[in-house]
């Protein structure tokens, strides 16, 4: 199957190679679009906020469907802290956020998000030190998060094709091409409109 998807693609990059100067579009298209593309952007707006104040002023479009923004920064430099906050105020501002909790899977980054909403320090939620008031705010603040914010923990490790090496084995072969079937499918299905993933490599995408 995956040998087959791959030269579905091969076919449609070829034909598409073939249909001429495809790369230079009319110029009658190219200003009608436009003129539609400046009505739409009076008509819904045209920036995508993150709901960080001082992010926001500095982009032109912000989050933007379509777009990919990344945010890179040493390990320990807060990058996961960003990418929680981060989708708490996507949430707050009607957007539907998935999270990738591919790092720390999906009840300890609910950890970090629920004390952001309560400001009960995260230490106390981790170990459980908290009163029976703070136990009820936290009950609260995640159920608020089930109705808002989608999880997605890691579907890729494990997936693996198989191929022959020639002399009878099998060897299992890592497949991005299947990884990223797997991920397109599960944005698909989720109906979000923005993905927050933190990845495991000390790099958080967004």
């Amino acid at each position: 199957v995956e040998h087959a998807v791959s030269a579905a693609r091969s076919v449609l990059r070829a034909l598409e190679g073939g249909a001429g100067r495809r790369h230079i579009p009319r110029r009658d298209a190219l200003v009608g679009s436009y003129r539609k593309e400046l009505a739409d952007r009076r008509e819904r707006g045209n920036f995508y906020p993150s709901g960080f104040a001082t992010v926001d002023e500095r982009l032109s479009e912000g989050l933007k469907p379509g777009n990919t923004s990344i945010i890179t920064g040493l390990s320990g430099s807060g990058k996961s802290t960003f990418a929680a906050r981060l989708v708490i105020n996507l949430a707050k501002m009607g957007r539907r956020p998935l999270l990738c909790a591919w790092e720390m899977g999906s009840e300890s980054s609910l950890d970090v998000i629920v004390s952001m909403l309560t400001s009960i320090p995260l230490d106390s939620v981790i170990k459980g030190t908290y009163s029976d008031e703070d136990h009820a705010r936290l009950n609260r603040a995640a159920d608020w998060v089930s109705r808002k914010i989608l999880f997605m923990e890691n579907a890729f490790f494990g997936q693996a094709s198989y191929e022959s090496n020639g002399k009878g084995e099998r060897r299992a072969r890592r497949s991005n091409e299947r990884n990223l079937d797997i991920l397109e499918g599960y944005v698909a299905e989720s109906g979000c409109d923005v993905i927050v993933s933190p990845w495991i490599a000390n790099r958080s995408t967004i």
